[in-house]
């Protein structure tokens, strides 16, 4: 006579269902520490392993006055100076981020090259302007042109305008020019490279950046 075995699974978990719950070995950052300005917004990256879990990363602020970090993606956005300790969490084990906040400088961000000062702040005299962070201002000159790379973060955009003024040393205005700059203006960083038209007899040159949102 032949013996026929019949054997139940319903106890015993689906191979899917092992790999999700796969112990979790180690979680790291991108980075450990992290400097930002208010209204700046980062993305902190955290890898896993195993690479299974990596999806159940769960992320927090120890003060969320100072700034906040969506759950489940990273994304951090600074509301107010101070410190706050960013923590991924996963399976038991955690990494932690060390944030520093500091306040938005209204202050003209200045380059002085060949005896010629520039400067950029920025402006929100129109309606529809958002506010922006001017990070970095950087002046190079190739025989009499000059070229400005102006490097900052804000809201999404769909036009940015940069105003151009220059004076001689006596402050008087040389020159007022504006330009309409469209490119790449998807995204929430605001990279450009300009080279402005600057007298020769020009000892300042204001520049005044002005970005409008998304309506």
């Amino acid at each position: 006579m032949a013996l026929v075995l019949f054997v139940s699974l319903a106890g015993f978990p689906l191979e899917a269902e092992a790999a999700h719950a796969a112990s979790v070995q180690r979680i790291t950052l991108s980075r450990t520490s992290l400097t930002l300005t208010v209204g700046q917004t980062r993305t902190v990256k955290a890898t896993v392993r195993p690479k299974s879990r990596a999806n159940d990363v769960r992320w927090s602020s120890s003060n969320t006055r100072v700034a906040t970090v969506n759950k489940t993606t990273g994304r951090i956005t600074a509301k107010r100076a101070g410190t706050a300790r960013i923590t991924a969490s996963v399976g038991g084990q955690r990494a932690r981020l060390n944030l520093t906040v500091n306040k938005r400088q209204n202050a003209y961000l200045t380059q002085t090259i060949n005896g010629v000062k520039f400067e950029i702040k920025r402006r929100t005299k129109q309606k529809n302007a958002v506010d922006i962070t001017i990070e970095n201002l950087t002046v190079t000159r190739k025989g009499n042109n000059y070229a400005v790379m102006i490097e900052g973060s804000g809201p999404i955009a769909f036009r940015r305008r940069l105003q151009i003024q220059s004076f001689d040393k006596d402050g008087n205005r040389l020159r007022n020019d504006g330009v309409s700059l469209y490119r790449g203006v998807s995204a929430s960083r605001i990279d450009i490279v300009h080279n402005p038209i600057v007298p020769r007899n020009a000892t300042r040159v204001l520049l005044e950046l002005e970005v409008f949102g998304i309506s």
